[in-house]
């Protein structure tokens, strides 16, 4: 993927996972990226093959941890 900016399409970092989120209700994805990218609403472009997507860096976890949170029986 690369910054918001449009800068030669030099690579900033690239996506490790992927998936839908039946919570969230869209697409969330992990990355590794530059740390000048890692900031919460930083936008990046992502190279999907249909194209580039638009996405935006937030925290983790993506969902409120009480909404996650799972006790062993």
């Amino acid at each position: 993927f690369a910054d918001g900016d449009e800068d030669g399409g030099k690579a900033k970092g690239f996506v490790t996972s992927i998936a839908h989120s039946p919570t969230v209700g869209a697409m969330i994805a992990l990355a590794y990226a530059r740390t000048a990218l890692t900031a919460p609403g930083s936008r990046v472009r992502v190279d999907t093959p249909d194209g580039p997507v638009s996405a935006e860096v937030v925290e983790t976890p993506f969902v409120p941890t009480a909404f996650a949170k799972v006790t062993a029986p």
